[in-house]
């Protein structure tokens, strides 16, 4: 199992007359010990989205096991109404995911629970995913401000083992793919094998072993490769198979 630590690269905000300090430091996950600030001299409610995250750190054939969403940050507004508590959203759009408490006046992690969304569809969201966070002022003048160490999504997963297949075809026609070709595990693979006379008989072998009434190779676990060997008319083996 592997894991990785996907950070933002960019921000929004949602309007133009907020202020921003040390905007590179967004960029970090919550290890970090400086901080970028977003300040506003509004009592109206406005937002940052910090989004951009890596999404293609992850390999495409990865199984992803868990992924935790983190922030670590605190404010000079206080107000203990969820409402005010960062939200995850799809672009401006709020998504299910609850933060873990309200921030405070001494910097703090916190973590997002209750995140129902899948990965799929979570990395699906691309760059417009984003973690949203509040900024306003508390009383009728002065600045609020809001500090911002770090975001993270923290995603534990698993690359399946590579598999060689190798196969060969005896006889007149084709096959394809030839020779050697590297899947992983739970992925399907198939192979066509087309014969120049559509009549001739069909043998087909995995490992040596003949497996001309199944039609289906399936590959096995272990370490060692998969052979394929056919002749005949067209047939599809493999992980899958259709006829030909």
């Amino acid at each position: 199992m592997a894991t990785a630590r996907l950070i933002p690269s960019t921000y929004s905000l949602s309007n133009s007359s907020l202020g921003v300090t040390d905007s590179d430091n967004f960029y970090t996950n919550v290890d970090s010990t400086s901080y970028g600030r977003v300040s506003t001299t509004s009592t109206s409610s406005r937002y940052i989205y910090l989004k951009g995250f890596n999404f293609g750190a992850i390999p495409s054939n990865a199984v992803v096991n868990s992924f935790t969403i983190k922030y670590k940050a605190y404010e000079t507004t206080l107000s203990t109404s969820s409402s005010y508590y960062p939200r995850l959203c799809n672009n401006t759009t709020t998504i299910t995911g609850t933060a873990s408490g309200a921030l405070t006046t001494s910097v703090k992690t916190f973590s997002f629970t209750g995140v129902t969304a899948s990965w799929e569809t979570i990395s699906g969201y691309g760059s417009n995913f984003a973690v949203r966070f509040t900024v306003r002022r508390s009383g009728n003048s002065g600045t609020g401000y809001l500090y911002l160490y770090g975001v993270e999504i923290e995603v534990d997963y698993t690359v399946p083992n590579p598999r060689t297949i190798t196969s060969t075809l005896t006889g007149n026609g084709t096959i394809s793919p030839s020779g050697s070709v590297t899947t992983y595990d739970g992925e399907e693979y198939t192979l066509t094998i087309t014969p120049t006379n559509k009549s001739d008989e069909v043998t087909v072998k995995n490992n040596g072993t003949d497996v001309t009434e199944d039609l289906i190779v399936h590959h096995t676990g272990g370490t060692s490769s998969s052979q394929s060997t056919a002749s005949g008319s067209g047939v599809t083996t493999g992980f899958a198979r259709s006829n030909s």
